[in-house]
């Protein structure tokens, strides 16, 4: 399809009057659901008629790519929100393999509470880990903030402590230095944007604030045990593995 022919499909669209969900607002309900606040919030984002007349040709077909979307959207909220990475990840395949078993409107909808409820559930068990308060809002604040410096003194800041008694803190509880943490965590949200959103590793270490991709490289190395490319090769080939025995 050539460039001019996709700027007529958003053009026709744009003028068909519909909308997308902002990314501030489904964030916002996602935020309120798995913290407890308002389940019935995510009304708007759970209604499986929102995408369905221009996600695909079919009705049925577009109603599944929107419950894609969704997934993708809660698995990433669920991140933020002290999930472990490759556990949200693998979930988030799991439930995206079922979109495509499921062949009735009922079934789609009993997917999707299925799938909001795994994620709360993994939230509260991560919540209820031994750590303290704290430690808790540190990492949620770490969570949301990989694509900036992300400073151990403006995380204490933010958590109202000392930075010293919070990295004293943190390295107890979690068994990590702050700086380590964030370093990995950010190792693991490369991962993610190599090999889901395709980014290259130059793309990557810019996004997530590293001054160069070579400094970039070498970190993944000394934390990960392989390059970027080499690891990210290693889980294509496991997955084909893993798809050819099913």
């Amino acid at each position: 399809m050539s460039k001019s022919a996709a700027m007529r499909a958003v053009r026709k669209t744009m003028l068909s009057g519909y909308h997308h969900h902002s990314r501030i607002d489904t964030r916002g309900m996602m935020d309120a659901a798995i913290e407890g606040r308002d389940i019935s919030a995510l009304t708007g984002i759970l209604n499986l008629e929102t995408y369905a007349d221009v996600l695909a040709p079919t009705r049925h077909r577009a109603i599944q790519n929107g419950l894609i979307c969704l997934i993708t959207v809660v698995c990433r909220t669920a991140i933020d929100h002290g999930v472990e990475n490759e556990l949200a990840f693998a979930l988030s395949d799991y439930y995206i393999n079922e979109v495509e078993l499921q062949y009735s409107r009922a079934q789609l909808e009993s997917l999707t509470q299925e799938m909001i409820t795994h994620y709360i559930e993994l939230v509260r068990e991560e919540e209820q880990r031994t750590y303290s308060q704290p430690i808790i809002r540190a990492i949620r604040y770490i969570n949301l903030h990989l694509y900036e410096t992300c400073r151990i003194s403006d995380i204490a800041e933010h958590i109202g402590l000392n930075t010293q008694y919070f990295a004293v803190l943190f390295k107890k509880e979690v068994s990590q230095q702050p700086s380590q943490y964030v370093i990995q965590k950010k190792l693991e949200e490369a991962q993610y944007l190599m090999q889901y959103d395709g980014m290259s590793v130059t793309e990557a270490s810019e996004a997530l604030g590293y001054c160069n991709s070579s400094h970039f490289i070498r970190e993944y190395k000394k934390h990960i045990g392989t390059t970027p490319k080499q690891h990210i090769a290693k889980q294509d080939c496991r997955k084909m593995t893993n798809n050819e025995r099913k």
